[in-house]
């Protein structure tokens, strides 16, 4: 069963900023994932609008996942507290690292 997401305003937050600073971006990628969770839609829109802005993230997103993977670990997991937030959600690091290389992949493919 899904937990309660206690920073849904933050993320609701952090949406409604991309779609002022990136809109056109913002809204093709929120196309993509609209039944998923606040956090992996941040985080699908945050790779997208990466790679949009950044020809060398696409490189490493295409030809190094590992890479790409150990790069968006040092960003999305700064601290012990986004482990444990992630944990508590009941989501799986690998996967919340595959929404964010999906997301760049996509801002590669669109923009």
């Amino acid at each position: 069963m899904q937990q309660r997401d206690p920073f849904a305003q933050i993320w609701l937050s952090t949406l409604k900023k991309h779609l002022r600073d990136y809109p056109k971006v913002t809204r093709a990628a929120l196309i993509q994932v609209p039944k998923q969770p606040l956090f992996f839609q941040v985080l699908f829109v945050s790779g997208a609008i990466g790679t949009s802005h950044d020809d060398s993230m696409c490189t490493i997103a295409r030809v190094d996942p590992v890479g790409f993977a150990r790069s968006a670990k040092r960003v999305i997991f700064r601290t012990p507290d986004d482990y444990r937030y992630v944990a508590h959600m009941g989501w799986a690091v690998a996967r919340v690292l595959a929404v964010y290389r999906n997301g760049a992949l996509f801002g590669c493919k669109y923009f």
